[in-house]
């Protein structure tokens, strides 16, 4: 297979190739099934336009509606390093003088984000995937915050609601039992709020196998990471906010230590997590939505708090006493069923979870079960040869780094992940410390873990 993949995106009926690439992969971006790209957020639109739509905001969602199902569809594995993508991309656009300019802006933006190599090219089109018509009555509220049913965000709508009294929650919906559990928790903080303007939408995107040279491919040949779901969930919440108002904030409640993303291990890059959260990402998409005219901002209030930090903003508050053991940090919450147990539910060996209990040390949290108790130099010495100890063991090696390196080291540690300033790498250093702290007190609750480490 050539390494660069070439992605044709078709929105509609009438929008098609006129000259289709020979090795390329078509999606079709369509409200009706035969579509193998879909969403139902023209549901939640519906309910919130108050005013004549302006379909910039749909362009960004189709742009990142398209990212998400290249990223999720194109197996790394197909190229040299089982990891780097070369991809090159077209995606069709309304407002395409406006849109061409930012071409190596979000080339640039992927890259960071997904650690592939993009070729991103836009394509004038008529064709409306969003045809919207003014609520009479929409709803109204002042915010917008994205509720993914995790720990963070769970702590994020009980801090915000201490502040605000009107506040739109978002979830994705990846899977219809975390979309139920979503709807749970915000029943439980409803309960605390029900005198506030609040509401709670949850919304689906997907992408069917691709065509390739008009044969359907099959699931299990398509890519199991996705990088651009983050991307696809912030651009969503975009669009929701910019129908209610050019000017309404959308939050996105993540604690900073995941933020900075520092590699575990000198052998694991940060492309291997999630970089939504990194500052230099936020600011500049910030920027990019700036520059072709959406005014709604990005705010991530936790951006120098770790997760502990912000469990102790909100741990005496009666929403998070009832809601926060059932909140799913993990990043597999699923896989509990090929063991035949209850899911969703968090693991307890990833390295979400890991640091979720470090967050949650000395505290009796109801209901907060994993489906391993990983912690512990038993499970290591059990699972030798296991995937579920891998997790464990970097974050074994990154306390260990941090224990044995100089400020400075850590410093540019902080810096290599994308660029910061001088006064932003301070705050995120006494961060990264408090969170390596939070992992020592935590593996030190098992003696033989802790004598293993040499804590």
């Amino acid at each position: 297979m050539s390494e660069l993949e070439k992605v044709w995106i078709k929105k509609g009926k009438y929008d098609f190739p006129t000259n289709e690439y020979r090795n390329s992969f078509l999606f079709s971006i369509n409200e009706k099934p035969k579509g193998n790209v879909y969403s139902n957020i023209k549901n939640i639109l519906k309910m919130v336009l108050k005013e004549k739509f302006d379909y910039i905001y749909e362009d960004l969602f189709i742009i990142a509606l398209s990212i998400f199902s290249v990223d999720k569809k194109i197996q790394r594995k197909n190229f040299y390093d089982n990891w780097t993508r070369v991809l090159k991309i077209s995606i069709p656009v309304l407002n395409f003088e406006k849109w061409v300019e930012t071409k190596s802006w979000w080339e640039r933006l992927l890259s960071y984000l997904t650690g592939d190599i993009w070729d991103i090219n836009f394509r004038k089109t008529d064709v409306k995937y969003l045809n919207l018509q003014m609520n009479i009555s929409p709803l109204k509220h002042a915010n917008v915050s994205l509720f993914s049913g995790g720990l963070d965000s769970f702590c994020g709508a009980i801090d915000l609601l201490e502040r605000e009294t009107s506040c739109l929650f978002i979830g994705y919906n990846e899977y219809p039992r975390l979309r139920k559990r979503q709807e749970e928790l915000f029943n439980i903080i409803y309960k605390e709020n029900g005198d506030k303007n609040i509401n709670f939408f949850n919304f689906s995107a997907n992408s069917r196998p691709p065509v390739k040279k008009g044969i359907k491919a099959k699931d299990k040949d398509c890519e199991t990471s996705s990088r651009g779901r983050s991307l696809l969930f912030l651009s969503a919440a975009i669009l929701i906010a910019g129908c209610m108002g050019e000017s309404i904030p959308v939050y996105i409640p993540e604690n900073g230590f995941i933020g900075i993303n520092i590699p575990l291990t000198n052998s694991r890059r940060g492309s291997c997590s999630t970089r939504t959260t990194h500052p230099f990402f936020i600011n500049d998409f910030n920027d990019l939505l700036k520059h072709i005219g959406i005014k709604n901002k990005i705010i991530n209030q936790f951006s120098y708090k770790s997760k502990k930090d912000i469990v102790e903003l909100v741990k005496s508050k009666r929403a998070f006493i009832e809601g926060a053991g059932k909140t799913i940090s993990c990043s597999h919450p699923c896989v509990a069923r090929w063991e035949k147990n209850e899911y969703p539910i968090n693991c307890g060996y990833c390295y979400p979870c890991l640091i979720r209990k470090s967050s949650l040390v000395n505290m009796n949290i109801k209901n907060d079960i994993y489906s391993h108790d990983s912690v512990s130099y038993k499970f290591i010495k059990e699972n030798p040869k296991s995937k579920k100890i891998n997790d464990l063991v970097s974050l074994i090696n990154t306390v260990y780094r941090y224990k044995i390196s100089s400020e400075k080291e850590i410093k540019r540690l902080i810096q290599i992940n994308g660029k910061i300033s001088n006064n932003e790498a301070e705050l995120f250093f006494n961060l990264y410390k408090s969170t390596m702290e939070d992992l020592i007190q935590l593996f030190s609750e098992d003696e033989k873990l802790k004598e293993y480490i040499g804590l």
